[in-house]
């Protein structure tokens, strides 16, 4: 190695530390997807130095499931309302008969043995106090805040599609395709504009920042919250809220469009010119048809008596 690359390798490797507030809410949400992210996560820290923290104030077998305890060695627990809670964090009980504010114990990692500690607590007077404090000193703020002009919607020299364009050269493109198929995916972009995941993951970001489409769901594709007319609006410089304003009202104040029968008609008889069958019609037609029958007989009869005679003669 040069001396030059021998510079650019850190002497320390920073500490990354990450952690998750009320984890529960989160397993409630999208129990799979997450407790998977968390699985793999702790598997994988374990061998790069990242320190993962886990917070929870519902202890429950749904929430600290038996994976997740098995990738987390180093257990804390604070006070809980039983023993089965306290089994759950720590395998077995103690925790349900500290007395609060700070009072803990804690799980060795490799062991059974636990250390009873006091961790660090804030009442909400001191928190108070604290605030009060801060408050009567000089603000500090920093300058490239305060200087950041931010234009509002309506002033000159905004243009909203110069601002899109800038984002993306293939924003307006992407908004189309998403807009036609009614659904929000990273896959689809993919496919119909030929890019990257990044690129097209960016786009979809993009996209729920101008309101475009919901939030983030999980495996399942976003939720295109805008119409065509309101993407028309938006290309024409209005916001996203904007343009479901001037939609909602070009709607009530258009004439209501006659709707679309869509229903199949089956094949219907057409009327015939004659009256309909009637039952003493029917009457009548037997009777008819009986008194043939019965002439018909005569005729035989007499046909018969005929051929007697004429042989006898």
């Amino acid at each position: 190695q040069s001396e030059e690359e021998r510079k650019q390798i850190p002497r320390q490797i920073p500490y990354i530390v990450v952690v998750v507030d009320e984890v529960g809410d989160l397993l409630m949400s999208m129990k799979k997807e997450v407790e998977t992210h968390i699985i793999r996560l702790a598997q994988k820290s374990r061998a790069a130095g990242i320190h993962l923290i886990l917070a929870t104030q519902k202890p429950t077998v749904d929430v600290i499931t038996g994976l997740i305890k098995s990738n987390l060695p180093a257990r804390i627990a604070f006070q809980v309302a039983s023993r089965t809670d306290s089994r759950v964090v720590l395998d077995e009980m103690g925790a349900d008969k500290l007395l609060g504010n700070g009072d803990m114990l804690f799980l060795w990692p490799g062991t059974s043995t636990l250390l009873r500690g006091q961790g660090t607590y804030l009442s909400d007077e001191e928190i108070n106090k604290i605030v009060d404090c801060v408050s009567t000193g000089e603000q500090h703020f920093v300058n490239e805040l305060v200087n950041m002009k931010v234009t509002k919607p309506g002033e000159p020299g905004e243009d909203r599609l110069a601002a899109m364009r800038k984002k993306d050269d293939m924003y307006e493109s992407a908004v189309d395709v998403v807009i036609r198929e009614g659904r929000g995916s990273v896959s689809l972009l993919q496919r119909a504009l030929g890019i990257g995941y990044g690129r097209a993951a960016r786009l979809i970001d993009f996209m729920a920042e101008d309101g475009i489409v919901g939030q983030y769901a999980g495996s399942q594709a976003r939720e295109v919250i805008i119409s065509v007319e309101d993407w028309e609006a938006m290309q024409a410089g209005a916001s996203a809220e904007e343009a479901k304003g001037k939609g909602g009202a070009l709607t009530a104040n258009s004439a209501v469009p006659k709707k679309r029968n869509n229903k199949v008609r089956l094949d219907e008889p057409e009327e015939s010119d004659e009256a309909p069958f009637d039952s003493d019609d029917e009457e009548a037609a037997e009777a008819d048809s009986a008194a043939e029958e019965m002439d018909a007989e005569e005729e035989v009869d007499a046909f018969a008596d005929s051929d007697y005679e004429a042989e006898s003669a």
